[in-house]
């Protein structure tokens, strides 16, 4: 049975919070105003941040962003922030954005796709508060096919759920920060389960994440064929300009938007969610 003790909504996802804050105001509202779940739900958190790309934080003005925070928690809603994986070059950056939220003292998670987040998060005295971000949670979600049409699969799904999957990294960092929850995806097919009563679940709907990549497509477009699958420091943000859709044999479609791929979920809650969560709205709004 599905009891959602809380709705969030996703402000972060695929390029980041990188919209002016007239833009944000108006989703903002619009999330206030709309049930995007159909069970006339009240949101109460709010995720800003940069869920998959580190160069998003070199293209944001961090006052801008401490403004959306501000503005989010004026309108009564508790932040989540969200930090992508970071390579080396990111770290001096990384560190001053942790700085300068934690004097602002004004976000409630800190939610880490990156183990060395931690050690950041550390330095500056966050220890509390934190939690698994999607990227931790490596379980199969395969749109090109059901893969509960593989007999070991189907038999053996419970290694999937986030129990298991985890269940090894949490007991590792628990001895050293406190983890109060995990993000996590919805299944193609099949249920996912919550039954783990030391994390609470924070479930993201309908947007199912895929996969991630450190290679931007855009970003190498014009360099020569041996430079191309290297990491480079110049960045635009072409990928904001831009979505793939990709048609699989089987008739599902899925998404390329920047370096992340994303499916869609497209069953109702209570036939895709089993146990108790924070419901977050993770998918775009069209603002009209």
């Amino acid at each position: 049975m599905l009891k959602i003790n809380e709705y969030a909504y996703n402000a972060c996802e695929r390029n980041g919070t990188l919209e002016s804050h007239e833009l944000y105001t108006k989703r903002i509202h619009a999330v206030e105003n709309s049930h995007f779940f159909g069970q006339n739900e009240t949101f109460s958190w709010i995720y800003l941040g940069f869920e998959f790309c580190e160069n998003m934080m070199k293209l944001c003005d961090i006052s801008q962003m401490e403004k959306k925070i501000e503005t989010a928690v004026s309108k009564g809603y508790q932040v989540a922030f969200v930090f992508p994986t970071v390579h080396q070059q990111g770290i001096p950056l990384v560190r001053e954005w942790i700085e300068r939220l934690a004097k602002q003292n004004l976000i409630s998670e800190w939610i880490v796709n990156d183990l060395g987040m931690f050690a950041l998060l550390e330095e500056a005295g966050i220890t509390k508060n934190l939690v698994l971000g999607r990227l931790f949670e490596k379980a199969i979600r395969e749109t090109r096919q059901n893969i509960l049409e593989i007999p070991e699969i189907a038999k053996n799904f419970e290694i999937f759920q986030p129990t298991e999957s985890l269940k090894s990294i949490y007991r590792i960092l628990e001895k050293k920060y406190t983890i109060c929850g995990a993000e996590v995806d919805t299944f193609p097919e099949g249920m996912l389960e919550l039954t783990d009563c030391q994390l609470e679940y924070r479930v993201h709907y309908p947007d199912i994440f895929l996969s991630c990549s450190p290679y931007c497509e855009y970003a190498n477009v014009n360099h020569e064929e041996k430079g191309r699958f290297v990491l480079h420091h110049s960045c635009v943000a072409e990928c904001c300009l831009y979505e793939q859709k990709i048609h699989a044999p089987n008739g599902r479609e899925f998404y390329k938007t920047g370096n992340v791929m994303i499916g869609k979920q497209m069953r109702s809650l209570e036939e895709c969610v089993n146990g108790t969560c924070r419901m977050v709205y993770s998918d775009r709004i069209h603002l009209t």
